[in-house]
């Protein structure tokens, strides 16, 4: 089990993510959100960076290695932003078109 407060990582995210986060759980109290967030990571051992792409100066995305996930859902690919002096997270990113 992970030894965190499972609220961070809402807390991390940029306010637009935020805002989206606030939406999917709507009507549902902190420890029910806790709850969920628990059971989304239960599986999950530990975070590797495979690859960082700087896409400006304030935006990046990592190509994530997760310990723990089944291999047939992809490697997950996150963005941040930095806001301020912080690194917030922006979401999962999805490639652009070519």
């Amino acid at each position: 089990m992970i030894q965190t407060k499972p609220l961070s990582p809402i807390r991390s995210a940029k306010p637009d993510e935020l805002a989206r986060a606030r939406e999917r759980w709507a009507n549902k109290s902190e420890t029910e959100i806790a709850a969920s967030i628990l059971a989304d990571f239960e599986q999950v051992k530990g975070f590797r960076i495979l690859k960082k792409e700087a896409l400006s100066d304030d935006e990046v995305v990592l190509t994530l290695y997760v310990e723990g996930l089944d291999p047939n859902e992809g490697t997950p690919k996150m963005k941040l932003q930095r806001v301020a002096n912080e690194w917030k997270s922006a979401g999962p990113y999805k490639d652009r078109p070519k």
